[in-house]
């Protein structure tokens, strides 16, 4: 078992940089991937976590899992993706 001292110096406790929390976490970082990988070599930025974040917190965990599986379906799962967070 290693020492306190050692843990907050090599700073190896708690959760890790870039890994999700929990399974809503798990289906944003899934689908920001994709995004990203789509938008390279295009005119549009690399989007954050914490925009994706914001653009769907209305949804709750259950229509984000089935929203990014519908997506995944998709040629294109970024304009479905955004297609699909857009009201009418």
């Amino acid at each position: 078992m290693k020492q306190i001292s050692e843990l907050i110096k090599n700073k190896t406790f708690g959760k890790q940089q870039g890994q999700p929390r929990n399974e809503r976490e798990e289906f944003l970082q899934l689908s920001l991937e994709k995004i990203n990988k789509s938008r390279v070599g295009t005119k549009y930025k690399p989007l954050s976590f914490l925009s994706l974040k914001l653009k769907v917190k209305y949804l709750t965990d259950k229509d984000l899992k089935y929203h990014y599986f519908q997506c995944k379906k998709s040629d294109n799962f970024s304009r479905l993706f955004f297609g699909l967070l857009r009201t009418k």
